[in-house]
């Protein structure tokens, strides 16, 4: 049995090694570049579409997000029938970003949030506080200078937020939200400056 066992060691060590460089690679294809995607989320009870921008990677991962959503809050009005009223949700955060296999990127998220409110929801016309997340991400394309991804977040929010203008005051963009969108990655490429300086 310890025969086996020793055995077997070369090869799991071997493993890891090869699934480290493997997602090293992959880390160095996929996030040094900058990406634009579009996301459907749920945040509570409320529905919203937007769009967010991440910087390339730095310090082995880390990228910086910036985010817009227009977001949905559902609630009665004053017939007892059921109808939305909008707002602003912008979240400003960084992201640490990893592989563990090849085209599936694995993250965590955490920032500040800012809610822009219309005067016939709230008072109020901005609010601020903080969100969390977790995320897995799914490129389908090996292209090194661009790439299609899906990806799934789920985390939570929390802001001193109420819409005091509806009828039930519902809190705006906090409790537990779900995502699910595309992004695109595309690497800029360098300039030839330099080359043509030494030629």
């Amino acid at each position: 049995m310890k025969t086996n066992l020793f055995r077997a060691l070369p090869l799991a060590i071997y493993c890891l090694v090869f699934l480290n460089l493997s997602s090293i690679q992959a880390q160095e294809n996929n996030l040094k570049k900058f990406t634009l995607g579009t996301q459907f989320q749920q945040v509570q009870g409320d529905l919203g579409f937007g769009i967010h921008l991440l910087t390339p990677g730095f310090l082995g991962g880390f990228r910086v997000k910036n985010s817009y959503n227009r977001n949905y809050v559902f609630h009665p009005d004053n017939q007892g029938s059921t109808t939305t009223s909008a707002y602003w949700n912008m979240n400003f955060g960084t992201r640490y970003q990893f592989v563990v296999v090849e085209n599936i990127n694995f993250y965590v998220e955490a920032g500040s949030q800012m809610l822009i409110n219309p005067s016939t929801v709230s008072s109020e016309q901005f609010n601020f506080g903080g969100y969390g997340l977790a995320g897995m991400e799914i490129f389908i394309s090996e292209n090194l200078n661009k790439n299609l991804s899906f990806f799934l977040e789920m985390g939570g929010a929390g802001n001193n937020s109420r819409a005091d203008k509806l009828p039930t005051q519902p809190k705006l963009a906090t409790g537990f939200h779900a995502s699910v969108g595309v992004a695109y990655s595309i690497r800029i490429k360098k300039s030839k400056q330099k080359n043509n300086e030494n030629n």
